[in-house]
């Protein structure tokens, strides 16, 4: 049978459990001199068991240790007898695999799929067979258990034309996220990839239920992509970066150091870029001169796609265009805390780079929809208002120096031309004020009816949930 036969699969080892008559001893073992770290405790007379829970090893390869002892020796279920009493593994669907499992002959224990001591959902695997069922675990109690489907950490990756790239980018990059304690989840989006990128990202997924893959269509760009990744993200903290190797995921620790310091969006400065210095990096380096004094928000290098955001920050933004640039941007006007630290930056090894002018002229572009709505997505008629009054002031201008020309010198207000420039401005400044009554009725009909609040809470402190 192959893997694309089973509708589930098995992540890792998730416990060990073994009984004595004394778990004072087993603690000895593995607490003082293995090194085991106690977590917990767990006691049920229904189960006749009295456990300490430990644990062993760090982040995706931390293995819980349960040492157990009879409350009563004499009792049943006799959980130290045999000193192993069970295995339990991670099932990326624990209720598709106790279903299959059951279908092929696998008896399981009475009880069917319930909550384990440590808040997962678990069955177990019988260690003996029956006629009915005869397949079993031949002695050994097995414990299936529910891989969480929440993540501490989502990284989001776009890719585009990178096949050569990817394994070594998910290899790196799986070594330093199992290092940090965390549950994690990557998420790698291809945008319509025309060079086999699409099946080295199916094989895999395949190897890691964490690495989480979508395919598009066909390419919608580098903002759809990440746009894509972070609806997808249920990480309470959100790590974005490109699947070009430039960027180094051994900035990951640094960075997520940097957020709990209070910041809820830490951007990458690629100091020392490995780029091209007129066609790349002085183009960039006046945009990104531009962006900040545009915006009021100063940072060296919007165009580093690796940031850390608090998820709760990218849950409000919509982004379009090549507006994922501007996310510290739109934190920053969400009452977000910005920092920004350098990260390393290396020499593209395969594939090519989808930089090209054209690109930074488009975030240009963006550049004035991101003012405007930082600054009036809220209060359009501002904006139009003041349109208004500079048409208005430019028409009473005209016609007042008419009005002078006739009473000074007699000129017949028909015979000068400025007079209808002055009714052009009025009338240009009444559409505009229109323009501004139309942006305003759009605008609360936006946020009314999709019930969206036009502010940002950071916490709420004694309210009922």
């Amino acid at each position: 049978m192959n893997d694309s036969q089973r509708p589930f699969q098995i992540l890792g080892v998730q416990q060990v459990a073994v009984g004595s008559l004394d778990k004072g001893r087993l603690r000895r073992l593995w607490v003082e001199l293995l090194g085991a770290e106690p977590l917990g405790t767990y006691r049920s007379s229904s189960e006749n068991v009295d456990e300490d829970i430990c644990a062993v090893g760090q982040g995706s390869a931390q293995v819980e240790i349960d040492l157990m002892q009879p409350i009563d020796p004499e009792g049943r279920p006799r959980v130290h007898s045999p000193a192993l009493n069970h295995v339990g593994l991670w099932v990326d669907d624990l209720h598709v695999a106790h279903r299959w499992l059951s279908e092929q002959g696998v008896r399981f224990t009475p009880g069917g799929i319930r909550k384990g001591a440590a808040g997962h959902d678990v069955c177990f695997i019988h260690p003996k067979g029956n006629e009915e069922t005869p397949l079993s675990g031949e002695g050994v109690l097995i414990e299936l258990v529910q891989w969480p489907t929440g993540a501490d950490l989502s990284v989001v990756i776009p890719v585009f034309d990178e096949r050569e790239n990817l394994r070594p980018l998910c290899e790196r990059l799986v070594a330093v996220l199992d290092t940090l304690g965390k549950s994690w989840e990557v998420i790698l989006v291809d945008d319509g990839s025309e060079d086999g990128s699409d099946a080295v990202l199916d094989e895999i997924a395949s190897t890691d239920a964490r690495l989480k893959v979508i395919h598009f269509r066909r390419n919608f760009g580098q903002t759809a992509a990440l746009a894509a990744g972070f609806e997808e993200a249920c990480g309470d903290i959100v790590v974005a970066m490109d699947a070009d190797l430039q960027n180094d995921p051994q900035d990951i620790p640094a960075l997520l150091g940097k957020l709990a310091e209070g910041f809820d969006v830490v951007a990458g400065w690629r100091k020392d870029r490995k780029d091209a210095l007129f066609s790349v990096t002085l183009p960039s380096r006046m945009g990104n001169w531009l962006i900040g004094r545009v915006t009021g928000v100063r940072l060296h290098d919007y165009g580093c796609t690796l940031k850390v955001f608090r998820s709760e920050l990218l849950s409000d933004v919509r982004i379009y265009g090549e507006m994922h640039r501007y996310l510290p941007v739109f934190a920053h006007h969400a009452g977000g805390r910005i920092a920004e630290m350098p990260v390393q930056h290396h020499q593209r090894t395969w594939g090519r780079s989808k930089y090209s002018l054209w690109k930074t002229f488009r975030v240009l572009l963006d550049l004035l929809t991101v003012h405007f709505l930082a600054a009036y997505a809220t209060k359009p008629l501002y904006f139009f208002g003041r349109l208004t009054m500079s048409a208005w002031v430019g028409s009473l201008g005209c016609i007042g120096w008419a009005a002078y020309r006739k009473f000074a010198d007699g000129e017949f207000v028909k015979d000068q031309p400025i007079f209808i420039l002055g009714i052009f401005f009025a009338a240009v400044g009444l559409q505009l004020l229109v323009f501004g009554l139309l942006a305003e009725l759009m605008m609360r009909t936006y946020y009314e009816s999709q019930g969206r609040p036009i502010y940002f809470v950071r916490s709420r402190k004694n309210f009922s949930p």
